[in-house]
């Protein structure tokens, strides 16, 4: 699960780069705990590819709500089918 695992990546996680995050967690709640946990490492230009976007109770509606709570701007920089990338 990702609360068991994402937490201890992230305390020895060190950025020096763009930022790709591929999120591929499919529910709701899942989404939203991902996207929260990595808020303080977002900047402008990293990539965030959802797999299963098209989904608007579950990816959609977490990205969605993540934006309000924290504030974010984001530009679509491409979709196919129901993968749809953000930057």
């Amino acid at each position: 699960m990702f609360q068991d695992t994402l937490p201890r990546f992230l305390r020895d996680f060190a950025r020096n780069k763009r930022l790709v995050l591929h999120l591929d967690a499919d529910l709701y709640s899942s989404t939203l705990f991902v996207l929260t946990s990595v808020a303080s490492l977002l900047r402008p230009g990293d990539l965030l590819p959802f797999d299963e976007f098209a989904a608007p109770a579950h990816e959609f509606r977490a990205f969605d709500d993540f934006v309000k709570a924290f504030g974010l701007c984001y530009e679509v920089v491409g979709a196919v089918n129901a993968l749809i990338s953000f930057a």
